[in-house]
Protein backbone atom coordinates (compact mmCIF):
# COMPACT_ATOMS: atom_id res chain seq x y z
CA UNK A 1 0.00 0.00 0.00
CA UNK A 2 2.88 2.65 1.00
CA UNK A 3 3.87 2.13 -2.76
CA UNK A 4 0.77 3.76 -4.15
CA UNK A 5 0.95 6.17 -1.72
CA UNK A 6 4.31 7.28 -3.01
CA UNK A 7 3.47 6.86 -6.51
CA UNK A 8 6.19 4.06 -6.58
CA UNK A 9 4.25 1.59 -7.86
CA UNK A 10 6.15 0.25 -10.93
CA UNK A 11 7.70 3.35 -10.98
CA UNK A 12 11.27 2.95 -9.33
CA UNK A 13 12.03 6.24 -7.02
CA UNK A 14 14.13 6.64 -3.74
CA UNK A 15 12.05 6.29 -0.64
CA UNK A 16 11.32 9.66 0.57
CA UNK A 17 12.23 8.76 4.35
CA UNK A 18 15.88 8.42 2.72
CA UNK A 19 15.80 12.24 0.93
CA UNK A 20 14.67 13.48 3.88
CA UNK A 21 17.51 11.94 5.75
CA UNK A 22 20.27 13.46 3.70
CA UNK A 23 22.06 15.89 5.93
CA UNK A 24 24.61 17.22 3.28
CA UNK A 25 22.05 17.30 0.16
CA UNK A 26 24.76 19.06 -2.31
CA UNK A 27 27.10 15.84 -1.61
CA UNK A 28 24.17 13.65 -1.87
CA UNK A 29 23.76 15.28 -5.60
CA UNK A 30 27.40 14.81 -6.86
CA UNK A 31 27.54 11.11 -6.08
CA UNK A 32 23.82 10.35 -7.68
CA UNK A 33 25.17 12.04 -10.57
CA UNK A 34 28.67 10.35 -10.67
CA UNK A 35 26.72 7.40 -10.12
CA UNK A 36 24.54 8.49 -13.41
CA UNK A 37 27.00 9.10 -15.21
CA UNK A 38 28.12 5.29 -15.63
CA UNK A 39 27.34 3.48 -18.45
CA UNK A 40 24.98 1.02 -17.24
CA UNK A 41 21.63 -1.24 -18.82
CA UNK A 42 20.53 -3.05 -16.18
CA UNK A 43 19.58 -2.19 -12.30
CA UNK A 44 19.30 -4.83 -9.79
CA UNK A 45 17.28 -3.60 -6.99
CA UNK A 46 17.61 -4.82 -3.45
CA UNK A 47 14.03 -5.55 -3.34
CA UNK A 48 11.58 -4.90 -6.28
CA UNK A 49 11.88 -5.90 -10.31
CA UNK A 50 14.98 -6.35 -12.09
CA UNK A 51 15.15 -3.06 -14.22
CA UNK A 52 16.88 -4.54 -18.26
CA UNK A 53 15.37 -2.21 -20.38
CA UNK A 54 16.19 1.53 -20.28
CA UNK A 55 17.63 1.45 -17.01
CA UNK A 56 19.60 4.50 -17.46
CA UNK A 57 16.78 6.30 -18.70
CA UNK A 58 14.59 5.03 -15.78
CA UNK A 59 17.35 6.18 -13.52
CA UNK A 60 17.48 9.72 -14.15
CA UNK A 61 13.74 9.88 -14.14
CA UNK A 62 13.58 8.27 -10.55
CA UNK A 63 16.54 10.43 -9.47
CA UNK A 64 15.25 13.83 -11.27
CA UNK A 65 13.38 15.20 -8.06
CA UNK A 66 16.59 15.08 -5.76
CA UNK A 67 18.74 15.86 -8.41
CA UNK A 68 16.57 18.95 -9.28
CA UNK A 69 16.74 18.23 -12.84
CA UNK A 70 12.61 18.77 -12.84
Amino acid sequence: WWKAVFHMWDNPKPAPEYQMGWKDKEAARKSLKKILDWDFDKIVMAHGDLIEKDAKERALDAWKRPLNLT
